[in-house]
């Protein structure tokens, strides 16, 4: 009888029924037998363990991608809003309350951005290992508060004015 020895480890046995004993080299040739079957169980085990780390790998780099895109879309649109906004305030048939109104748009937007900037630093930090999460009680009726508060500032000031007088969205711009 031979152990079957798998990283140090007993995993089974290998038996020879035989009335007489071996000659040494059968014994030899029987004992290089066994190593090279714990040798295949060990290449078995990394193969699976290979596939498991390539399958997260690529899971990880799916969520990545998702995440790129994500955060392209999420700093593009206060991006546009202030771009838009700056240059409207270049057009001399604004009133002084549109351009104020526009203003603050502006500067929503940027705080908005500077946000999504900070946020994503704290992910990769996060990420890092260089900050930990903690956790805290909050309101959520305050944090529901403050999202809706972000997004009506998105909402022009024109085209509040003009919904409120009857006029649908789509003929505003």
């Amino acid at each position: 009888m031979i152990p079957l020895v798998v990283n140090d480890k007993v995993i089974g046995h290998v038996s020879f029924n035989r009335n007489s004993g071996f000659d040494e080299f059968t014994k030899n040739t029987l004992q290089h037998m066994v190593v090279e079957i714990s040798n295949l169980f060990k290449r078995y085990e990394i193969k699976q363990q290979l596939i498991l780390a390539k399958d997260k790998a690529e899971e990880s780099e799916k969520l990545k991608s998702a995440f790129l895109a994500n955060m392209s879309h999420e700093i593009r649109t206060p991006l546009n809003s202030i771009l838009g906004f700056s240059s409207l305030l270049k057009k001399d048939s604004l009133t002084d309350e549109n351009k104020k109104n526009f203003l603050n748009l502006i500067e929503a937007e940027g705080k908005q951005l500077l946000a999504l900037i900070n946020d994503i630093v704290v992910i990769s930090k996060i990420d890092a290992q260089q900050i930990t999460i903690t956790m805290h009680e909050f309101s959520l009726n305050d944090l529901i508060n403050n999202i809706y508060s972000q997004f009506s500032l998105q909402i022009p000031p024109t085209v509040k004015l003009l919904s409120n007088k009857g006029l649908d969205n789509e003929n505003c711009f």
